[in-house]
């Protein structure tokens, strides 16, 4: 444990260096004095700026472009050019330099193999779309024949409508969706682990599929396979039910929250394993219709 909390704090010394990095990195540009009118300017530097705000939501109350591909181009190699650096430190012990190459190995390969590098523009709005309900995106972009990172596989490969939103309840307060692709998170944490040389890390990553097994009776490899890719969270506010909440000058009253998590499925085998966990509580009622299965029972209070 006392190597691993070596590494975390070489891991954040390179990073504070990277932030200095790309702040002495950023071009100091001369503010006008007065405001100017006339013909639009036109940036002489290839931006994403079409690309990105295609996608976003104008009029709303944020709307933000921030173009990315000078701070983060080449990153990789921007970080490895601190390693000198940190080796010139004075009275470093062999050990210390191991560890110090061992840290910006890691950083390096993390960079190089997520396509972080290939991250062209970022993109943000928010809008109302009907009273009181706001739709906010975010957006990465990557020029074509770049983003083979897994960054990119994580998010999915498709673009595709977010069909969890048609199934939101009336009272919904909250709803995040969003793709995450978690066998490939697997087998990238097994490759970049096995590249650090983290024999620690490597050891939990190996024993936790019987783990997972010994605890829920289903195989690590049928539960990641069963996983459609897309998760959501969900947070209600029944407003015909409120409850008093303690606060220090005294009560106030809300709405009813509930929580509701989602999982996009390829199979059954996640409903069948709950499914089977439920079946000797007499509180839960089951459905069992051609497109519906579902098992409720009463909030444990």
């Amino acid at each position: 444990m006392k190597k691993i909390r070596s590494y975390l704090y070489l891991l954040a010394v390179i990073l504070l260096g990277l932030i200095a990095a790309l702040n002495n990195g950023c071009e100091k540009r001369e503010s006008p004095t007065s405001a100017q009118s006339g013909p639009a300017v036109v940036s002489v530097e290839k931006t994403s700026f079409d690309e990105v705000t295609l996608q976003l939501d104008p009029g709303g109350n944020f709307y933000m472009y921030l173009g990315t591909a000078q701070w983060l181009d080449g990153l990789s190699t921007k970080v490895s050019a601190w390693r000198q650096t940190f080796l010139a430190m004075p009275n470093l012990k062999p050990e210390d330099t191991a560890n110090i190459n061992k840290a910006f190995d890691i950083v390096t390969n993390l960079i190089a193999d997520s396509g972080v590098e290939d991250v062209s523009g970022v993109g943000l709005s928010s809008v109302e779309i009907e009273k009181g309900m706001y739709r906010n995106k975010a957006v990465l972009h990557h020029y074509p024949g770049k983003g083979t990172g897994f960054l990119w596989q994580l998010a999915g490969k498709e673009p595709h409508p977010l069909v969890g939103l048609d199934f939101l309840p009336t009272d919904t307060a909250l709803a995040v969706f969003s793709d995450m692709n978690l066998p490939v998170l697997w087998t990238v944490a097994q490759k970049e682990v096995a590249n650090a040389d983290l024999p620690q890390a490597q050891q939990w990553l190996d024993k936790l599929p019987d783990q997972f097994e010994k605890k829920t009776q289903v195989k690590w490899d049928a539960f990641l396979n069963s996983l459609g890719g897309e998760f959501g969270l969900v947070v209600t506010l029944d407003p015909s039910n409120n409850i008093p909440v303690p606060l220090p000058r005294g009560a106030v009253k809300i709405p009813t929250p509930g929580v509701l998590l989602a999982v996009k499925v390829n199979d059954d085998t996640i409903f069948n394993r709950i499914d089977a966990a439920l079946k000797a509580n007499p509180q839960v009622i089951s459905v069992d219709k051609p497109d519906l299965k579902m098992r409720t029972m009463p909030a444990m209070r």
